[in-house]
């Protein structure tokens, strides 16, 4: 699992666009919270 956060974590950062920090912040918790709702079985039983 850590491995799969590490990888989208990257995937994430490499696509943040610029603007204000807390835009910034919004962008990644949506990435995360897209990429576990569509990768729901990386996340355990």
């Amino acid at each position: 699992m850590y491995g799969e956060f590490h990888d989208m974590s990257l995937r994430a950062l490499a696509t943040i666009p610029d603007g204000p920090t807390l835009e910034r912040l919004m962008y990644l918790v949506e990435y995360e919270c897209d990429y576990y709702e569509e990768h729901i079985d990386t996340l355990g039983p």
